[in-house]
């Protein structure tokens, strides 16, 4: 396989996850560091985020997902799903600092946490953080809002799961991996969840349908081998600046 047939691979989800991810692994790292696109970034990054553990393409899928959304690859993130639609879990939204940035954008490191508000009709998510002002969220999309006025803002009473949360380690919840410090989730309805941690706050929702069938047993962290990094494009690598979500916007 040539350079460009495997960069063409990566560039195409339903490809790539018919592929076996460490003959692609040590192919790229024998790759150019100048060779590479959106395919290749996405790939690296989910590794750097959940490890090199085999799993089934399935749950490759939503790790891929999720690094697509992380890095604000929106037409990728759609092309996953469409080429994994039993992936078991999704980002509905991220508001994440990439692994091999320079610098910390976000920075939830030490305290922080996460509430959602009702406010105008709107449900909205306050992340909290000693290292960061404090940012307000469309609930829904993600979307960056305002502070709301004071007193306008009531806290939302969110229920609990049903059942073991997604990504619990309880011996009767799914198999499934997730990133260390990706416990006790913030519930919300309809099969969603927050998770926040030092790198920042996503919003993930479970596929029902694709869990019905899946295993048992509970829960494992997952951890990036040792000399795995992601690689990522020219203008966002040993940055002077954080790579923020405007500064993906623009990108």
């Amino acid at each position: 396989m040539t350079d460009p047939e495997l960069l063409a691979l990566l560039d195409d989800p339903a490809r790539l996850l018919r592929h076996d991810r460490a003959e692609l692994r040590a192919r790229l790292d024998a790759l150019p560091e100048e060779h590479g696109g959106v395919g290749r970034e996405v790939f690296t990054q989910a590794e750097a985020v959940f490890g090199t553990a085999p799993v089934t393409p399935a749950e490759f899928a939503s790790w891929l997902h999720f690094a697509a959304a992380v890095l604000g690859h929106r037409e990728y993130a759609r092309d996953v799903a469409v080429a994994a639609p039993g992936l078991p879990w999704r980002t509905v939204w991220a508001w994440w600092r990439p692994v091999g940035v320079a610098e910390a954008d976000p920075n939830l490191s030490g305290d922080r946490s996460a509430e959602v508000y009702e406010a105008g009709g709107a449900e909205l998510l306050k992340v909290w953080a000693l290292w960061c002002e404090d940012a307000w969220f469309d609930l829904a999309t993600g979307a960056p809002r305002p502070a709301p006025a004071e007193g306008t803002a009531e806290p939302s009473e969110e229920a609990g799961p049903e059942g073991p949360w997604l990504f619990d380690a309880d011996d009767v919840s799914r198999t499934l991996h997730a990133p260390d410090g990706w416990e006790e989730p913030l519930p919300l309805d309809g099969g969603r969840y927050v998770f926040h941690d030092a790198r920042g706050v996503a919003v993930v929702e479970r596929n029902d349908a694709a869990l019905a069938d899946w295993p048992d047993g509970g829960a494992a962290p997952s951890r990036p081998a040792p000399g795995v990094r992601p690689w990522l494009r020219a203008g966002t690598r040993e940055a002077d600046r954080p790579l923020s979500a405007a500064r993906r916007e623009a990108l």
